[in-house]
């Protein structure tokens, strides 16, 4: 069974005309130019070879699908990760699936809650992760890239992070009995 990759035009000429050798010449050239134009095909092949790809060719990547949350600080490994799913994001941009895997990309363990789920305001919502490196400022640079996933009529309350913690307790108490003896000098 012959491949795309492997064929030889040659190989499928018929009895007839495979003795000629203007034709054997014209099949091998072609058979040379199929390769040339193989292995530029393989390189079209972007998206499928993310993982492959040089960091300055995902940063470009990110800008050609504008991946939500991008930011060129982010680890590479995060930043493919927001490539190869702005397509899929973009498809359900708005929905509480969208905004709950970029933020599970972005901050790692997370869950979205709506407003009726923690008892607050109709059309808001808010993030809990257990991520600790969660600061101010990269809260603030994820509120500026929710506003192109999330829906527009939604407002993020606030960002939780849960920090927990085994510690160990020690409590000590001391108990002291005995009797009151006075002792006095008269005289």
């Amino acid at each position: 069974m012959h491949s795309i990759n492997n064929l030889s035009i040659k190989e499928l000429l018929p009895s007839s005309i495979s003795y000629d050798k203007q034709v054997i010449a014209s099949c091998e050239a072609i058979d040379l130019e199929m390769k040339k134009l193989q292995s530029a095909i393989q390189k079209l092949y972007i998206l499928p070879s993310i993982e492959t790809l040089e960091e300055d060719m995902v940063d470009l990547m990110a800008k050609q699908f504008d991946a939500p949350y991008y930011d060129a600080t982010l680890p590479l490994e995060t930043k493919r990760s927001l490539v190869k799913n702005a397509i899929n994001w973009h498809k359900k941009k708005g929905t509480v699936a969208a905004v709950e895997e970029v933020v599970t990309t972005i901050f790692g363990e997370s869950t979205v809650e709506e407003w009726y789920e923690y008892g607050g305001e109709p059309h808001h919502f808010r993030i809990t992760t257990t991520n600790i490196s969660v600061d101010e400022s990269f809260i603030r640079r994820f509120k500026d890239a929710a506003e192109h996933i999330k829906r527009k009529s939604s407002w993020l309350d606030e960002v939780i992070v849960l920090l927990a913690s085994k510690l160990s307790m020690y409590v000590g108490f001391a108990v002291h009995t005995g009797d009151k003896i006075t002792i006095r000098q008269e005289g």
